[in-house]
């Protein structure tokens, strides 16, 4: 059991400490240039390569048809037109058939440990990620292209163009949201706002309005999309991935894939802060509160949240997870004197949740040459028993000084 009081999480936060000595935090934090992007073929041929270009390196082969990707922790679950979903593992490159549903899985997400996954027969089903054991079959009434999920909003789109919403937390079921009268690829989604991809087309529309915003072109339909940082990459069935600016699909760079392409992923971090995003005045000082959220097994584990100047590239690879924080003097700071600096309980317990909290506390005005300066934060997710193992890392959030 892990420590619950201050002294034994000063003593797991030294035993971690006591892994970068050396300068620039040591050798454990090596900066990085690439992001790993895994691609899956119709035919079963999952790829990797780096989201910038690149080989592609194939990783696994599953010997049958394949139509959907999404990931659960540290593994990747692989979807069949037969409905067999396999696990991939990302550390080990193990890959293992997990268990079979009722569908072709044309779209699987995962919601915190719960797979929801859907197909042509219109049945959505909704089973535990990690053992396939089902929580509930239901039947929307019409067939699943695709799924995007936000917080509690779960969006589904159909093939003929229209997509839908269920909020769960409100009784109803699945409410009409927007219609394209296209044919409906993928969906792909930001913070404030859902692209609906269709052939020669992508569509964007306020996720919470559910007003139209504006519309794009693109020369090819929309296999699947996959978000880096304010830009999406987004595959055609033929194998070509573009990765374009979100806003306005300014096309930034092309790559070719050796095969046809069914989905995209890119690796999610563990967990996420709440707010996202925060904008702090500068007369009457800074307090803020970070809510750290992750799933409910990582309950007892640690977490540690650590901050940077403005800026996610290159970034910092920490023990083979990817970390959105660049190496300045707000890092080091920020791990150094964690436990009697600004950031009040960056070390800490997760709950039974799989949540912590932060609180930044500045009680002094701020000069005024702070105003735009940015901050970034994310934790770190270390193992209850052994400190010094990086579990996973969050999404970072974004604090602007106005």
């Amino acid at each position: 059991m892990a420590p619950s009081n201050s002294l034994g999480s000063s003593l797991a936060l030294t035993a971690f400490l006591s892994l970068f000595a050396g300068p620039v935090l040591g050798q454990h934090l090596q900066e990085s240039f690439e992001t790993t992007l895994y691609v899956l073929s119709p035919d079963g041929i999952l790829s990797t390569t780096h989201a910038d270009g690149g080989p592609f390196l194939q990783v696994a082969f599953t010997a049958e048809p394949m139509s959907s990707m999404t990931q659960v922790g540290e593994e990747l679950l692989l979807g069949a037109v037969s409905g067999s979903v396999y696990r991939f593992d990302m550390q080990s490159g193990d890959l293992s058939l997990a268990y079979f549903l009722a569908s072709d899985l044309r779209a699987m997400i995962v919601r915190d440990d719960e797979l929801l996954a859907g197909g042509s027969n219109g049945l959505l089903h909704r089973v535990d990620a990690k053992t396939g054991q089902t929580f509930s079959i239901s039947q929307p009434g019409f067939a699943i292209e695709d799924l995007a999920l936000d917080g509690d909003q779960l969006f589904a789109g159909t093939p003929a163009g229209d997509v839908y919403v269920e909020e769960f937390q409100v009784a109803g079921g699945f409410q009409p949201f927007a219609s394209t009268r296209g044919t409906l690829g993928a969906l792909g989604q930001d913070e404030e706002a859902l692209y609906v991809g269709d052939t020669g087309l992508v569509r964007v529309f306020d996720k919470q309005t559910v007003d139209f915003l504006y519309a794009y072109p693109i020369n090819s339909d929309v296999a699947s999309f996959a978000r880096d940082a304010s830009q999406h990459l987004i595959a055609d069935s033929s194998g070509t991935i573009h990765r374009v600016v979100s806003e306005d699909g300014t096309v930034l760079s092309s790559i070719q894939a050796p095969t046809q392409i069914a989905a995209l992923w890119l690796p999610q971090p563990l967990g996420r802060i709440s707010p996202t995003i925060s904008f702090q005045q500068t007369q009457l000082g800074v307090s803020e509160e970070f809510l750290l959220e992750t799933s409910p097994e990582q309950a007892g584990n640690y977490h540690l949240l650590l901050g940077s100047f403005g800026g996610n590239t290159p970034g910092l690879i920490v023990q083979q997870h990817q970390l959105s924080l660049n190496s300045d003097i707000y890092l080091e700071a920020s791990l150094t004197t964690c436990l009697n600096g600004a950031l009040v309980g960056c070390f800490g317990i997760l709950d039974s949740e799989g949540r912590g909290t932060v609180q930044f506390d500045l009680p002094i005005a701020l000069p005024p040459e702070l105003v735009g300066l940015e901050l970034r934060h994310a934790f770190l997710v270390l193992d209850q028993a052994d400190p010094g193992i990086v579990v996973g890392v969050s999404q970072a959030s974004e604090m602007f000084f106005q």
